[in-house]
């Protein structure tokens, strides 16, 4: 990796509840854009929540110090826990930050924005804050609401990862700079454990992956198209990873139209494991309804897996329709069958397309990459010396 724009490698700490070993979608995505900084030689601290007693408070977890000194979810319930926050975390977190000395703060999602952005006037840091999905689709209750306003007014960085969720926060908190940067993805990231699929030979085998929830009358992931297309498509078996609350109805639905010999469910597994079954399938079927940047699709891409998915969030952004991946309309079963028997009537498609997955990864979601979008960041936002006050409204 070159060395980076920033000559005099500022201290950065990174705030989210989840990293790993027990860690979420986001989570992963923190502990990947830690990892980069730190291998272009960022002094680079996580604060982050202990979710299992048996975790150390403290660790160096591949150049990355993890503190893990906040304690999140308390007594079952979660109008508690933030009032827990509120009355003891929050004290917590400012000696934590006043230990630590950085330069800047960066809030993975605006609600820890908002949260790292009040002590900064006490402490002198900068402020950054990175945008996820739920910052976007599920703002609803006055908490959010204030966090999330809070965030986009006075932090003094404010980025997203993809065009979709950039021009939808600024329709809700008008804001002339927006940063977008990609979630980061790298060999160090991708561990192959041996695939938990019996693949049946004779068939194309398609893996779909993600939680099985229904949020707003919406089934998120487009499970439900996959498994109507699949069942019109004799040639092909589908593998389903994931769990959630939909489950049941997924699983009814199979069994409705007769196709449980040839759709299996094998809810949520270890990351190494998802990676293993994708390595040894033939095409991702991803038909989400509802996304971000889906690390799953960046995940398929570096493993070579040909992948058909629908042209929203950040598939959007750095897809190519029949170059990269085979684009559907969202929630139509006719687009995806149709795209499974062009991707089954041409090997040499399926191979094109494997081809251009580590391609696209290294041109957009690699390390390089991302630190050199963060660097464009930080060359906005110069860091103040400690003490120094200030903070207000960006411009």
């Amino acid at each position: 990796m070159g060395q980076p724009a920033v000559t005099d490698h500022p201290r950065i700490t990174l705030y989210c509840t989840d990293y790993s070993p027990i860690s979420s979608g986001i989570g992963n995505c923190t502990v990947s854009l830690a990892q980069a900084l730190s291998g272009a030689g960022y002094h680079i601290d996580i604060i982050t929540c202990r979710q299992h007693p048996h975790l150390p408070r403290f660790e160096i977890m591949n150049g990355v110090r993890v503190h893990r000194v906040m304690s999140w979810a308390r007594f079952g319930s979660r109008t508690l826990s933030i009032l827990s926050f509120f009355l003891w975390e929050w004290l917590i977190l400012i000696w934590t930050l006043r230990r630590l000395k950085p330069d800047y703060v960066v809030g993975i999602m605006l609600f820890y924005g908002c949260m790292i952005d009040i002590p900064k006037r006490l402490l002198g840091y900068r402020s950054m804050t990175v945008a996820h999905g739920s910052d976007v689709h599920e703002v609803s209750t006055p908490l959010q609401k204030f966090t999330v306003g809070w965030a986009m007014r006075y932090c003094d960085v404010v980025a997203t990862i993809t065009t979709d969720f950039r021009e939808m926060m600024r329709a809700r908190n008008p804001r002339d700079v927006i940063h977008l940067i990609p979630n980061a993805i790298d060999a160090r990231d991708i561990t192959v454990a041996d695939s938990p699929c019996q693949f049946a030979p004779g068939f194309l085998h398609a893996v779909s992956v993600g939680r099985m929830v229904c949020i707003n009358g919406v089934e998120t992931k487009g499970m439900t198209y996959a498994i109507r297309a699949i069942a019109q498509l004799p040639e092909y078996q589908l593998h389903l990873f994931g769990d959630g609350p939909f489950r049941p109805t997924l699983e009814a639905l199979v069994d409705e139209l007769g196709v449980r010999d040839r759709v299996t469910f094998y809810g949520t597994i270890a990351n190494a494991t998802l990676c293993g079954a994708m390595k040894a399938a033939d095409v991702l079927l991803f038909p989400s309804l509802a996304e971000g940047l889906a690390r799953t699709v960046a995940e398929a891409a570096y493993l070579g897996l040909p992948i058909i998915t629908t042209p929203i969030g950040g598939q959007r952004d750095y897809l190519v329709d029949g170059e990269s991946v085979l684009f559907v309309k969202p929630g139509d079963v006719d687009s995806i069958r149709q795209a499974l028997e062009t991707f089954a009537a041409s090997p040499a498609l399926r191979r094109r397309l494997a081809e251009a997955g580590p391609k696209l990864v290294a041109t957009h979601f690699s390390y390089d990459v991302v630190v050199r979008r963060f660097e464009e960041m930080l060359a906005t936002c110069p860091r103040r010396r400690p003490g120094g006050g200030g903070g207000g409204k960006a411009p």
